[in-house]
């Protein structure tokens, strides 16, 4: 499958690196890559999360070709708050229970903003 990925277009930025930080879906020190299943679904993330200022930078488009079984994980698998803003802990107890699990390569789930995305666990092996 392909999936696409915007990034910033900033000094020392990488198409395929990752905040040192958590996120939603996963806690410091277990990096994920964000990626859609179209480029306007990846912009529309952006968008939903930041806001009209995503038409202020500068972005770069990034094709990730993957091989393998996508899971399907529907809402009802999802932590019951998971849409909660700030996100909570539970989605972060998630995204990490599946990438430390190294089942799959990605995981095709429901993104915080409700459209459809995926998720890399970074530098890992299976």
């Amino acid at each position: 499958m392909r999936y696409f990925r915007l990034y910033e277009k900033l000094p020392g930025r990488e198409p395929l690196g990752y905040g040192p930080s958590g996120t939603r879906w996963n806690r410091d020190g277990i990096p994920l890559i964000y990626a859609s299943s179209s480029m306007a679904l990846a912009m529309l993330e952006h968008y939903s999360i930041k806001g009209p200022i995503v038409a202020e930078s500068s972005w770069e488009l990034v094709e990730i070709e993957v091989t393998g079984i996508v899971p399907n994980i529907n809402a009802a698998d999802l932590p019951g708050d998971w849409k909660q803003r700030p996100y909570p802990e539970s989605t972060q107890i998630f995204g990490a229970f599946w990438a430390t699990s190294k089942q799959t390569v990605h995981l095709w789930r429901y993104h915080p903003s409700g459209y459809r995305s995926v998720v890399f666990p970074w530098n890992t092996t299976y």
